[in-house]
């Protein structure tokens, strides 16, 4: 096993060459600066929503999380149209550097206290360029990886495109907070530490320009349509919406297990920063190769819904065992449990790129998966944290409730998966 996992990895490795290796790299990038207001929101939440109530304040800073996604829809159309009528190189290039400057000036933000109402105002604009560049990018790196990729190995190489986001969010969301948590003294960390990690977002317009150097033009020539936008909805709405449906699921599932359950611990005080974190971290470490595994096996068996279905069963499986061992307050069953629900969402991701990419003609493809996750996550994903830390107050505490949070995504998507045409091995329209 350990053989055959290395020589597909060295085997990825070798084909991710020039333009693509280096759109997987901004790719992790760009998710280092999204997930980092995820893991600081509990920090956050104080300095510029404050309140009497902690709950009220956390409800504030999870409702701007989500106006970032609320906007990714917007960069989706935008950054879509940009990627198939000029090349997908313009379009991942202007939605990087759209993440990186307004992320850096995060850390120069001011508080509340020092700027009254404009310093939540700034907070809101900067997560809505966010969501509009992060609508762009994701989609347009899994539609690149896929376009790039031998019919044989699209599960495989599409699989880049989630291991970058886990590999941003661990690096943003998780090992920095645990990293800065124990350096810090907690009275130094809420004042100031919390803001030096944004600065690496500059890092990210060197990459960028980078990037612009080494993609030039889509892989074939497509004659696409003046407006890619309005031939999605007029005729490929049905697969479009299960796409959304597919990945809302994947986005509930994700921002629950890796931004809500790690701040609920905080602000619970059932752990502490750094034990809240590692706990997230080790889960987000443990889905990197496990997304890596089941994109391979995706091409492998050529059956990629089988796949994402034994995510979403998976999954449901073990959220209720693992929230009820949270709320007893049994740390270590939690742990192992979010841990394999990490891996089971790891199943769901890791055929998924390429199940997207090979629905949609080329003319449309860019618009139309950047459509769909864009939708997608502003509905449920986005959401997530806010609607579980909502959930969790009217059921008087009881984080149980969430449990149900899953299952109505698992719903909607294995709907969704029934009624869609796996592709595999087939050629790209």
């Amino acid at each position: 096993m350990y053989y055959w996992t290395r020589l597909a990895y060295v085997e990825t490795i070798r084909m991710l060459k020039g333009k693509i290796n280096l759109g997987v790299v901004a790719n992790a990038l760009e998710w280092v600066d999204y997930a980092l207001y995820g893991a600081f929101s509990s920090v956050m939440g104080p300095l510029f929503f404050p309140r009497e109530d902690a709950l009220a304040s956390q409800l504030a800073v999870f409702g701007v999380f989500a106006l970032g996604f609320i906007a990714r829809p917007l960069g989706g159309a935008l950054f879509g149209h940009i990627g198939d009528r000029t090349g997908r190189g313009n379009a991942l290039f202007l939605s990087i550097i759209l993440m990186a400057i307004p992320t850096a000036c995060i850390c120069f933000l001011p508080t509340y206290e020092q700027a009254g109402f404009l310093a939540p105002l700034l907070l809101i604009v900067i997560r809505i360029l966010q969501g509009l560049a992060i609508g762009g990018e994701y989609t347009g790196a899994m539609v690149s990886l896929v376009e790039n990729a031998p019919v044989e190995k699209r599960g495989q190489l599409g699989s880049w495109a989630d291991i970058g986001c886990l590999i941003g969010t661990l690096f943003g969301g998780q090992l920095i907070a645990v990293v800065l948590s124990s350096l810090l003294s907690p009275e130094d960390y809420q004042a100031w530490g919390w803001r030096l990690p944004f600065l690496l977002s500059f890092g990210l317009v060197y990459v960028g320009f980078r990037l612009k150097q080494t993609m030039k033009a889509p892989p074939k020539k497509t004659t696409s349509p003046r407006l890619p936008l309005v031939d999605v909805f007029k005729k490929h709405t049905k697969p479009a919406l299960y796409a959304m449906f597919i990945v809302s699921f994947s986005g509930i599932s994700f921002y629950n297990l890796l931004v809500f359950l790690p701040n609920y611990l905080v602000i619970s005080e059932r752990a502490s920063p750094f034990y809240a974190f590692l706990i997230t971290g080790i889960t987000n470490a443990c889905m990197i190769p496990a997304t890596f595994l089941s994109g391979r096996l995706t091409d492998f068996f050529k059956k990629r819904k089988i796949f994402l279905q034994i995510g979403v069963w998976g999954i449901l499986l073990l959220v209720y065992p693992m929230v009820a061992a949270l709320q007893e307050g049994s740390l270590w069953l939690y742990g192992i449990l979010h841990g394999l629900s990490g891996i089971f969402l790891s199943f769901y991701y890791g055929g998924r790129t390429a199940f997207f990419a090979e629905t949609f003609p080329a003319h449309v493809r860019y618009t139309a998966v950047s459509i769909a996750f864009g939708l997608g996550q502003a509905i449920a994903g986005g959401t997530a944290p806010f609607v579980a830390t909502y959930l969790v107050n009217k059921a008087g505490g009881d984080v149980r409730i969430v449990a149900a949070h899953f299952a109505i995504g698992a719903c909607f998507a294995l709907y969704a998966l029934a009624q869609m045409t796996d592709r595999t091995a087939q050629p790209l329209e």
